[in-house]
Formats: C-alpha cells, sequence, structure tokens
C-alpha cells in the first residue's frame, strides 16, 4: 500500500493463535498473535535478527548480540510521546471507495479478490490496486497485526491499517504480501521477556545506560569513487559547531548517482546521503512505513521551500530527515546521542536552492556494463585493462544486468 488506510473500528479478534508470514518491501517478517496481550514481530534489519514485543502492558525492542536476546523497554518513551499529542502530523480518517471488483488470486492459501480502491485524505486522491479477502482466520490474523501495530503508534489506536471494508482486509497491495497462515498452537515461552537474555533496559530509569557512538563510514562497503561535487555545491562545511569531517561519491552507476558526507560535532555524528536519478528511493521514513516498522515523532512539511518528513527510526535508533529534490532525495540521519534539533541544524546546514537539478535518465544493461568495467578499473570499452575482469566475467555481468532489467 503506498498510503497506510486507517478505517473503522477494530472487529473483535477470536481466541485463536496465528502466525503470519508476510513480504515486506523485498524482506521477510513474521507476525506471531496469541491475543492481544502476547504479540512479537521478527525481522531482519542490516543483517541483525530484530524484533518487537508486545507482553502485557509491556512493549520491548528486540535485538539478538552474540546469541543473546537484548531487551529495550519501549512503553515509558511511547506513554510520553502519546501525553504530549503523539505525532505532530497525525494521520485524519480517509474516504475509501470501491471502484472496481477484478478477479480472483490466490494469497496465503485462499482466494483474494482483486480491487481498485480509491483513497482520499489531506494529501490528495490516490488509487490503488489490491488483493482483499473475507477468509476468517486472514481476517482475524490481519486485524491483530493492526492491533500490533496501533500498540507502537504513540497516538495509541489509530483504527484497522488493513480492513478496508467491513468484514475484508488487505493481504496483498505495492510492496506488501502474505505469504503464509499457520495457525498451530504458540507457546507463552515465545513471548517472554526473560530468559538467555541481558536484562530489559527502561526507558526512564535513575542510571542511564553509557552510549558509545562510532563514527559511521561516510560510503559504507561500497568505499569513495570521487568528490562529492553536487553535495558540496548545498551543503555548507561547517555550521553550529557541526564540520564536515568527509564526502565522497559512493556510486555513479546506471545512471544512478549517490554522494554522502559526514559531519562531526563532539561525539555525535549526522551523515548526509543525495540520491540523484534513482526513482526507486523513496526514503528511510517512506520504507520503514512500507515495512511496517515503527517510527515516532512524524512531522511534515517544507524546507526552504521543498517538502520534508522527519521521524525516529526506532528499530535503528536514529533520527531521519527526508528531503524531496527534483528528481532526488537528500536524507539526513543523526546517531542516538544527538540532541540538537535535527530540522534547524539542517537548515544552517544546506542551501538547497543551489541544487541543480539532472534531467531523468532510463539505465540499460549496456549503459551498466560499462559502469561494471569502470568499477575494476577500465574505461567502458571491449578490452578490459590488466588485472581487470576477463571478457568471461564481463560476460556473465552483461547477462546478470540484462536479467535485472528484464530483458
Amino acid at each position: 500500500m503506498k498510503r497506510i488506510i486507517l478505517i473503522s473500528a477494530f472487529s473483535a479478534l477470536a481466541m485463536a493463535d496465528y502466525t503470519l508470514t508476510m513480504q515486506m518491501g523485498g524482506t521477510q517478517q513474521k507476525f506471531f498473535y496469541k491475543d492481544d496481550a502476547h504479540m512479537l514481530l521478527e525481522g531482519n534489519e542490516g543483517g541483525r535478527k530484530v524484533a518487537q514485543l508486545v507482553n502485557g502492558e509491556k512493549i520491548y525492542s528486540v535485538t539478538t548480540v552474540n546469541g543473546k536476546k537484548r531487551y529495550l523497554d519501549m512503553s515509558a518513551m511511547l506513554s510520553q510521546f502519546s501525553q504530549m499529542g503523539g505525532q505532530s502530523d497525525a494521520m485524519q480518517k480517509p474516504e475509501i471507495e470501491v471502484i472496481h471488483k477484478g478477479g480472483t488470486k490466490t494469497v496465503a492459501g485462499v482466494k483474494a479478490q482483486e480491487w481498485t480502491i480509491s483513497v482520499k485524505d489531506q494529501a490528495g486522491i490516490e488509487k490503488d490496486k489490491v488483493l482483499v479477502t473475507n477468509d476468517k482466520d486472514l481476517v482475524n490474523a490481519m486485524n491483530g497485526f493492526s492491533k500490533f501495530m496501533s500498540k507502537l503508534s504513540p497516538e495509541g489506536e489509530t483504527g484497522n491499517m488493513y480492513e478496508v471494508k467491513e468484514g475484508y482486509v488487505i493481504v496483498a497491495g505495492d510492496g506488501f504480501r502474505v505469504t503464509n497462515l499457520d495457525k498451530s498452537d504458540l507457546p507463552d515461552t515465545l513471548f517472554a521477556a526473560s530468559g538467555n537474555s541481558s536484562a530489559p533496559t527502561h526507558i526512564g530509569q535513575t542510571k542511564k545506560p553509557l552510549i558509545h557512538i562510532k563514527k559511521p563510514p561516510v560510503c559504507a562497503i561500497i568505499g569513495k569513487h570521487g568528490e562529492a561535487t553536487m553535495l558540496h555545491s548545498i551543503a555548507k562545511s561547517s555550521a553550529d559547531g557541526w564540520k564536515m569531517i568527509d564526502s565522497g561519491t559512493c556510486s555513479d552507476m546506471m545512471g544512478m548517482h549517490l554522494e554522502n558526507a559526514l559531519y562531526q560535532k563532539g561525539d555525535g555524528y549526522i551523515h548526509l546521503s543525495l540520491s540523484v536519478n534513482d526513482p526507486h528511493n523513496q526514503g528511510l521514513i517512506a520504507t520503514y512505513k512500507l515495512r511496517g516498522l515503527s517510527i515516532t515523532g512524524l512531522k511534515r512539511g517544507k524546507l526552504q521551500g521543498d517538502r520534508y518528513q522527519m521521524a525516529r527510526l526506532d528499530m535503528a535508533g536514529i533520527k531521519a530527515l527526508d528531503i524531496k529534490l527534483p528528481n532526488a532525495l537528500l536524507e539526513v540521519t543523526a546517531t542516538e546521542n544527538v540532541t540538537d534539533d535535527l530540522l534547524k541544524t539542517a537548515d544552517d546546514l544546506l542551501h538547497l536552492a543551489d541544487f541543480k537539478p539532472v534531467k531523468r535518465t532510463m539505465a540499460n544493461p549496456q549503459d551498466a556494463l560499462k559502469d561494471v568495467e569502470k568499477m575494476f578499473g577500465g574505461k567502458g570499452g571491449s578490452t578490459p585493462p590488466s588485472g581487470g575482469p576477463s571478457q568471461e566475467d564481463l560476460k556473465k555481468a552483461a547477462e546478470m544486468m540484462k536479467g535485472l532489467f528484464g530483458q
């Protein structure tokens, strides 16, 4: 779904155990439901096993480190946000209209109907194609998942996120699909915040844990491949005590360009990432929402005339600011120990009016192959450089690129 659908009150949930397997934004997540007080969502984030657990009145963020589970009690923080009014840009109940009913497809072993719906809210009107079902077990399981997501919201119960019409729930949409439903009994121990783990850390405890922040890489994994020319045209070298300590072009392939920069102030860091001509990059916050991951403190508006949205990405423990530029996206993130107002800092560091838009282009396998050659030290010609890839390697790379583009 491109936009979260919030309508109607929750349907009554049957007393049954459910395990939902879902594909969200290219990653698999599993949701375990026993009752409204015992729910668990498991997934992966950056190669780490992560989870969010509801155990009675407590809500935990769970990470697995060296085989041991560590629990962070999120309950007090969510309560504080709720008392402050929660998200500053709360979504209003949209108007949903079913404008077309099509054929049927099988989803998670049951028949689902193809519906085209119109979603009207304060941002405008948008049409979505979804698959819905009135299968009793899937309806109950999806209602349980929606109840779980509401518990993670600072606003508390926000309405059913997946019920598009009474008795019908969405089981597949843009970037989301239910792949399996298991009704086997779930052990109580699955929902216990104890066992082979460290003691839960409670927000608001008297003794604050020591946070040690490592310097983030400017270009993770892939390294730098040149100067960050476009980013330097809109980002100052320093402001408000923040100093740019590293920058570079991280990738320049298939017409898509990525430049990053890293700022430091004390032991805190702010990372800028400018993605140009990449139609698939919707930003960190949109990606979290698409995958059903928890965000708090959502705020939207305009910065120097360009649209932005800002929130805390709870699972990653960082603050994020996504700024939409012409055919580009600027992501600003801050490590968890940064106390400065991220929006104000970005306003001081950036001069967005100096950004020069790049014409949107479509990549093709031939251009991609040339880019692969360049990364190996070649010039994009037919003869590989000394120590570069062999013709056989290049042929394999060409076939891989053609596969990516469906040719």
